[in-house]
């Protein structure tokens, strides 16, 4: 079986995402997609759980969701890489990994990540010179290498993320094999949808807006996302607003990527804010992008440190999947030395990666109105598509997180329903339709 991975956030999944998937699947046989759980690299809240976005990836084509830890997640652009590759890597399952960019040119982007890894002097001096301009680090390597590198590789988004996944691949002695896809109809940053399509950007700017978002989302996915309950962004920024204000500058003493410069232009801005907006307005530079410092408020509020954010893949989490996952995952579980986990309550070995990740749904579900301990409550999804449950799963509405209140009520997936058990297909076909 050829297989390919993906790194995604699904917020939330889209047409575009289902189109990538498509494409993905003309190569290979099934899709892995490796998905940010409850916050987003951008430093946030992801505007749906990761059991609704999961769900939603499943319908949408992908056929087995593995969550990566939220303490990449949150770091800048070249960790964030490194940690999802190297979760890519310890399944020993995946043959390529896709990814969209804006030139479609994997030989290009290759050259221009290896380039950049053997990073010369004088390249080396370019990138102090720009740093002493007020550059923040990414905007002065990139334009360190204007010249060397063409200009269109590293100056749009998705092509800067293509060279750091390649980068990653190529530390890691990794036998993945990268592969650039032409990401078409709409790019990143665009604000405006288009024939049906649009970026998750806009998708958020829609839904903020209380508009409509069905013509631009898989028609499966539809009614999750009619029934799925969004982040209080109020409640955030509070919660942001009481820590600055209660404990101040030492709760970036340990936060990756936290400048002294940057941390004391945040706490200037903390006797006048009232939200969130307000600290990003007074403390935002050309060097300290609001990305970057959202991050770093994101990493003290979960007591995520320098340390969490370096530190190896410690365990494979499953989120969601259907038939062929469900081969997958018993693959992986023959071959990676890392503990698969399906069932939450078995997982029992010391996990700071974990710990933090309870955390951040912990966030995720006080800014929801959910209750707590839903990692312990909620199963992986489990859509069963030989028997055609997967369009079964699309007409009908589940309950809401939220109302899923009592653990006995919620069958959970094991490990046991992960393998040939006949036993353990019903129980999870039974999961599936009481959600």
């Amino acid at each position: 079986m050829k297989i390919g991975g993906i790194i995604a956030e699904y917020n939330p999944f889209h047409n575009g995402h289902a189109f990538q998937v498509s494409q993905v699947k003309k190569e290979c046989d099934a899709v892995v997609a490796v998905m940010s759980g409850n916050v987003a690299q951008r430093g946030m809240i992801t505007v749906y759980d990761k059991f609704i976005r999961s769900r939603a990836a499943v319908l949408g084509g992908v056929d087995l969701v593995i969550e990566l830890p939220c303490a990449y997640t949150l770091a800048p652009a070249e960790l964030f890489s490194a940690g999802a590759i190297a979760l890519l890597d310890q399944m020993k399952v995946i043959d390529v990994l896709y990814f969209g960019s804006e030139c479609g040119d994997t030989h290009s982007l290759q050259r221009a990540a290896e380039i950049m890894l053997e990073e010369t002097p004088e390249i080396s001096l370019r990138i102090k010179e720009n740093l002493k301009s007020g550059m923040g680090y990414r905007a002065a390597q990139l334009a360190a290498y204007i010249g060397t590198i063409p200009t269109e590789l590293i100056n749009r988004p998705n092509n800067i993320l293509g060279i750091e996944y390649i980068k990653a691949i190529l530390r890691a002695k990794s036998k993945i094999k990268p592969k650039a896809l032409l990401r078409k109809f709409v790019n990143h940053n665009d604000t405006s949808p288009s024939n049906g399509y649009a970026s998750a950007n806009a998708i958020r700017d829609i839904l903020d807006a209380k508009g409509s978002v069905a013509e631009y989302v898989p028609k499966k996915t539809r009614y999750i996302y009619g029934t799925a309950v969004p982040y209080d962004k109020k409640i955030l920024d509070a919660l942001i607003l009481y820590m600055l204000r209660i404990r101040g500058m030492k709760v970036f003493d340990t936060v990756f990527d936290a400048p002294p410069e940057m941390v004391a232009r945040i706490l200037h801005a903390i006797p006048e804010a009232t939200s969130l907006d307000d600290i990003l307005n007074y403390t935002h530079t050309k060097q300290y992008t609001n990305a970057r410092i959202r991050r770093a408020i994101m990493s003290a509020l979960l007591d995520i440190n320098g340390e969490l954010v370096n530190t190896p893949p410690q365990y494979i989490r499953v989120l969601a999947f259907n038939d062929t996952g469900r081969e997958i995952i018993s693959e992986i579980q023959k071959k990676s030395k890392l503990p698969v986990i399906i069932k939450t309550a078995d997982f029992r070995e010391e996990s700071p990666l974990f710990d933090a990740e309870i955390r951040a749904t912990e966030l995720s579900s006080i800014c929801r109105g959910f209750r707590r301990g839903l990692d312990y409550i909620n199963s992986p999804t489990y859509i069963r598509t030989t028997s055609g449950e997967e369009q079964k799963a699309a007409e009908k509405k589940p309950k809401q997180t939220a109302e899923r209140k009592n653990p006995k009520q919620t069958s959970r997936a094991t490990k046991q329903s992960v393998k040939s058990s006949k036993q353990g297909t019903q129980k999870k076909a039974s999961s599936e339709k009481k959600s």
